[in-house]
């Protein structure tokens, strides 16, 4: 009996199944071209790093310059950079041939378990066409051996097959793209089946002919391109005189099902679940995912036009300088305000036992003073003497900073009463000093400023989204504007924007604002961000 819930779905007596073709292992090598632009757009500088978004020429580059030259990638297998036709819809006809159909439809879906005689599991996934001759048939079903030695079908204690169904005996297999079962003679058959590619009348009466190619959903098969998924095949046809038929390339049943019970997309359809909240119920055809891509690419390059604009306007600070400072902060963190006051603390007391305590409370102002003056970063250890001591700031090199007129500008009687050594430390951290006043002081710096990648304009009003992004408020709320056609979530989104609505995953992850957080990242950094 035909499967239960594939009974739901027979309509005027006709049954709908797909099968998808995966010819010379088209699917894993542009599954690799796939995970390639996805690992090495921004090495690449490639528009996105979803590859059917990618224009022809980046297409090119990719498959003849970047993956051929990656030594790492180029060594996992060969890449294709687009997605032939794969998917190939029949109708069957269960009231025509019930035991044909219902052995065929239960190995599409692959739900009876393993076969009693072979132990192999009972499916057509990842069957071989094991002969492919041209103008004549493309056989497979042989799940046991694929080679068209084996075969069971799922009726229990039918080692030798099935019996012929009388009425798909007389179906006549007189055109292109007729589905029969294959068998080695009278009621012998198992699991082979074939798709003819011509005329073969003479086999009408030995074969059960039971369904045929879908002829009768042209735009389905426009999208997915049944009919050029049969000319594929029979172009892998055995070289003439090769007796066995084997295809000159792998003829492989990748997927398959029954429409209704179950039917994803075909690959070349799906993006990546990370781009688009709606994968699993886009209808979206191939020539809408294009043009969407391309008006995405257009607004992406709007954006870094914007950009360069505020650059040359306002100047930035270059990555390399970024690293360095960043690398320079790490390794030396600022000092505290009242470090150097303490540095100098000491050194001012010893010269104050001799000097006394009003000329202690002198020094002990000055250093002090001079501490707060300045809040410098320091990025080199305390500069040793020449006796291998430590130089410690003292109160001459305080008061001397202090009053801006460098180490020889000391107060007579702190000279006079610091010993020569200290006196020499003091020149060599006051000569440091010089130099670190140089530097632009923090107090100082202006405040960074981001530029809207929506925008391109500076943020008064930002935004921050779920993922820590920041946008123009302004920016926000026009970007829900601009898609609200396209994107149904969009639409429906409370005005005025609030940084709660932004944690929407599904928003934060559409295909045009992932773009757009992208190209802020970059902007991001190029603004000294």
């Amino acid at each position: 009996m035909l499967d239960l819930e594939a009974q739901k779905h027979v309509v005027d007596g006709k049954l709908r199944c797909w099968l998808d073709i995966d010819i010379n292992d088209s699917r894993a090598a542009y599954q690799r071209a796939v995970n390639f632009v996805a690992a090495k757009n921004l090495a690449y500088s490639l528009t996105s790093n979803w590859l059917p978004e990618l224009g022809g020429s980046e297409l090119k580059r990719v498959k003849e310059q970047l993956y051929a030259n990656d030594f790492e990638w180029s060594g996992r297998g060969r890449c294709a950079v687009k997605m032939p036709p794969q998917r190939i819809y029949v109708e069957v006809w269960p009231e025509v041939a019930p035991l044909a159909v219902e052995n065929f439809v239960a190995l599409l879906l692959g739900n009876r378990g393993k076969g009693q005689e072979s132990g192999c599991e009972m499916t057509y996934k990842g069957c071989h066409f094991h002969r492919c001759i041209k103008g004549f048939v493309a056989q497979g079903g042989d799940f046991v051996k694929n080679n068209g030695s084996g075969g069971e079908c799922v009726f229990p204690g039918k080692k030798q097959g099935f019996k012929d169904d009388a009425a798909g005996l007389k179906v006549k297999l007189g055109e292109r793209g007729m589905l029969a079962m294959g068998n080695s003679g009278k009621n012998t058959n198992t699991s082979q089946f074939f798709f003819t590619f011509g005329d073969v009348s003479r086999l009408t009466g030995k074969h059960v002919g039971f369904g045929q190619r879908d002829v009768d959903a042209p735009l389905r098969e426009q999208l997915v391109g049944g009919a050029e998924v049969l000319a594929i095949m029979e172009q892998c046809a055995a070289p003439e005189g090769d007796d066995s038929g084997r295809p000159a390339y792998p003829v492989v049943i990748a997927d398959c099902g029954v429409c209704g019970v179950h039917e994803p997309e075909p690959m070349a359809w799906a993006p990546p679940a990370h781009l688009t909240a709606h994968a699993a119920s886009s209808t979206r055809t191939v020539c809408a995912v294009d043009s969407t891509a391309a008006a995405e690419r257009t607004e992406s390059n709007a954006v870094l036009r914007a950009r360069a604009r505020y650059t040359r306007a306002n100047g930035t600070v270059s990555r390399t300088s970024q690293k360095q400072a960043a690398a320079a902060a790490a390794v030396a963190p600022t000092r505290p305000k009242t470090a150097a006051a303490n540095a100098a603390l000491p050194a001012a007391k010893a010269a104050a036992d001799v000097a006394g305590a009003s000329q202690w409370t002198k020094l002990k102002t000055a250093a002090r003073t001079a501490s707060s003056s300045a809040s410098i970063p320091l990025a080199r250890e305390p500069a040793v003497s020449a006796a291998g001591v430590a130089a410690v700031p003292t109160a001459d090199s305080a008061s001397s900073e202090a009053s801006g007129s460098g180490a020889g500008a000391a107060p007579a009687a702190a000279r006079s009463i610091a010993p020569p050594a200290e006196r020499a430390a003091a020149a060599v951290s006051a000569s440091g000093a010089r130099r670190r006043k140089s530097l632009p002081r923090r107090s100082d710096a202006a405040p960074p400023q981001y530029l809207c990648p929506v925008l391109g304009e500076v943020m008064t009003d930002p935004v921050t989204t779920c993922d820590g992004h920041t946008y123009e408020r302004e920016a926000i709320e026009m970007w829900f504007r601009t898609y609200a056609e396209r994107y149904p979530l969009a639409a429906s989104a409370p005005s005025p924007v609030t940084g709660a609505m932004l944690a929407s995953t599904a928003l934060v992850s559409n295909i045009a604002l992932r773009q757009v957080i992208e190209t802020w990242r970059e902007g991001r950094e190029g603004l000294g961000g």
